[in-house]
């Protein structure tokens, strides 16, 4: 069985698919599918929420700027802070305020505070998704990141069509329940903080910052891997 599966893997996704069968690449994966969700898991019923909410269509719009707006300005500054403190610490926060934030607008119906927690949706936003690309580029090379991204992107495009459609269906029990699918995040960000290694590659270069060397050897200070990545 197991034999099989690896030889389905191998045929679909080319000679590097073993990658998927990391768990560290595995839990990537499971904050790509629930992170790509701050915008398309609403639109669709954007419009059934103005009656919860009871503001207009035109103000209930807001709802994807709120979200969008944080990552515009915060994506450099998460990237700073993983090349600084490190990607692990970074993707457990933005996970957290991710799936609190976005869950926590089931318990509230005054629309101010739900922009509020959907802002705070969009910097859990920012702390997350593009770690995780660097991500994949700091646990692999070559053929091995091109498959890695790849297999990303098409988790985040499963992802955006297949929670819209379970969304829609949990709105026609009560509006609330699409919003607590947000809460998903939570228990992967609680699986990274127990499952999930620092990428290799920073903790090298945690230990060369720490080593003493002399003026001449110091190397021309870079923006960091992150803000490359961007």
């Amino acid at each position: 069985m197991e034999r099989d599966l690896s030889v389905l893997t191998r045929r679909t996704f080319g000679k590097d698919a073993h990658v998927v069968h990391d768990s560290q690449f595995q839990l990537l994966m499971l904050a790509t599918a629930m992170t790509v969700l701050g915008t398309s898991l609403l639109s669709p019923i954007l419009e059934t929420l103005t009656v919860s909410f009871s503001v207009s269509q035109a103000e209930i719009g807001l709802l994807i700027s709120a979200f969008a707006i944080p990552p515009v300005v915060l994506i450099p500054v998460g990237g700073a802070i993983a090349d600084r403190y490190g990607r692990r610490p970074v993707l457990i926060l933005g996970l957290l305020v991710f799936g609190t934030a976005g869950s926590a607008i089931a318990l509230t119906t005054n629309f101010t505070l739900v922009l509020g927690l959907r802002a705070l949706q969009g910097i859990g936003y920012a702390f997350t998704i593009p770690v995780a690309i660097t991500c994949v580029r700091d646990l692999y090379s070559g053929g091995e990141e091109a498959t890695g991204q790849g297999i990303r992107l098409a988790v985040g495009g499963f992802s955006q069509v297949v929670f819209p459609i379970v969304g829609s269906l949990l709105l026609v029990v009560a509006w609330q329940f699409p919003f607590l699918l947000y809460g998903l995040t939570v228990p992967v960000a609680i699986a990274f903080y127990l499952r999930f290694e620092e990428p290799a590659s920073i903790l090298d270069e945690e230990t060369d910052t720490a080593s003493p060397v002399s003026e001449e050897e110091q190397p021309t200070p870079s923006r960091g891997a992150y803000l490359k990545e961007l």
